[in-house]
């Protein structure tokens, strides 16, 4: 079996799509570059997961409060537009926060509106991938595309941890300005991205954005891949909310050290998890209850291991580093494969409205999973709070095995 699938490189050899999958792998590595110099210079400054979880909810509230607004825009004009205006906006902000770097509520506010920035991109990009490729191609496309976003974050934060521990935020700041240039430049290459369809009034399309939750949590197993693609935005923010303490605390490895462990590992467990979705298909459900599986068993093992003292504290870091590489390749097989199911079911001059909906109650889950793991880790420690949450997650997956089965989906 060829590691790179004849379907993947066909796809990749269409120049359209391949220009908006190189833009988005830069667009997702400048805002892990901003993310990883707010975390770090946030928890160098505080100590704390609250003040991580800061950062989390500026960036969740933006989501919240305008993604409606940007869904509905993404089905209303050139997507194309959107996305060079995005990119030239970031650039001006990622400026601001340059300035303010130092200043923990002033990098706050302004991650807020870096952050309302990109819920205005999303939409557009996740909605084009549909205009530029064939419907039969779907899976694969979509395979690569969730690819450039979570590799682009992965990339993005490991080359930001190499350049923040040799040389400082500061140059990690500058380094995404120049890639912001570049994202820049390669968007004005795109075609024109017009949704196709009847012309809509905004007050149609807005009508249609509520109509999609109403859509979503109405059809037979829809509701659920749009929730768990969801749901993993939020996985997402609470593992960046609590991943500096748990080095620091469990590991003994400081804020500015521990990305460079983090991302390696987790960036090898998102190829992976790519390169697993082209094997032999099967119900979407099954890849899901997999991806759930995966996650429980990992996070149960690592923390029986530093709850029982089942290893030396010297050799603790390598359990953990597979750990980190398990979580992204569940967290991946999810992704692709609700994503898939999302954009072969709602029609794609909708679909700019359906990833606004997404990424609402994304962000909702974000802004209210990261404190609140803060709050749990408070209370109960890392290690029980993996333990159980382990559980939780081995539960799901077998109680999805059985639902799939029965419903079919």
């Amino acid at each position: 079996m060829k590691l790179i699938p004849k379907a993947y490189l066909q796809i990749l050899g269409k120049r359209d799509f391949l220009v908006l999958s190189l833009v988005n792998f830069l667009f997702q590595a400048t805002t892990s570059f901003i993310l990883l110099a707010l975390v770090v210079t946030v928890f160098s400054k505080t100590g704390s997961n609250f003040g991580v979880s800061g950062v989390i909810v500026s960036f969740s509230l933006s989501g919240l409060f305008l993604m409606a607004f940007a869904g509905v825009l993404a089905d209303l004009v050139d997507r194309k537009k959107i996305i060079v205006l995005a990119n030239f906006v970031e650039f001006f902000i990622i400026l601001a926060i340059l300035l303010a770097i130092e200043k923990v509520f002033a990098s706050i506010v302004f991650s807020f509106f870096y952050f309302a920035v990109n819920a205005l991109y999303l939409p557009a990009a996740s909605a084009s991938v549909a205009q530029v490729v064939k419907r039969n191609k779907l899976q694969p496309a979509n395979s690569i595309f969730v690819f450039t976003m979570a590799g682009g974050q992965m990339a993005g934060f490991f080359a930001a941890s190499v350049v923040q521990f040799f040389f400082g935020h500061i140059w990690a700041l500058v380094i995404c300005e120049i890639l912001t240039l570049f994202a820049l430049y390669l968007s004005t290459f795109l075609p024109s991205l017009v949704p196709k369809g009847r012309e809509r009034s905004p007050l149609e399309v807005t009508k249609q954005l509520f109509n999609a939750f109403i859509y979503v949590f109405g059809k037979s197993g829809v509701w659920f891949f749009f929730t768990i693609f969801a749901f993993m935005q939020g996985l997402i923010a609470v593992g960046v909310t609590l991943g500096p303490g748990f080095f620091n605390e469990i590991l003994g490895v400081g804020v500015k050290k521990s990305p460079l462990i983090i991302f390696p590992a987790i960036s090898l467990g998102v190829i992976l998890g790519t390169i697993y979705m082209h094997f032999p298909r099967v119900h979407e459900s099954r890849f899901v209850a997999l991806g759930l599986g995966v996650i429980g068993v990992a996070s149960f093992l690592v923390a029986s291991f530093i709850k029982y003292d089942l290893l030396a504290s010297k050799v603790l870091l390598l359990p953990v580093s597979i750990f980190i590489t398990l979580l992204g390749f569940g967290v991946m097989v999810i992704m692709i494969s609700s994503r898939t199911v999302l954009q072969q079911t709602i029609p794609h001059y909708s679909q700019g409205t359906l990833f606004g909906a997404a990424i609402i109650l994304s962000s909702f889950f974000a802004g209210f999973m990261s404190p609140f793991s803060a709050a749990l880790e408070a209370l109960f420690g890392y290690v029980n709070f993996l333990l159980f949450g382990g559980i939780i997650f081995m539960l799901s997956s077998l109680v999805l095995v059985k639902v799939g089965e029965r419903w079919k989906f």
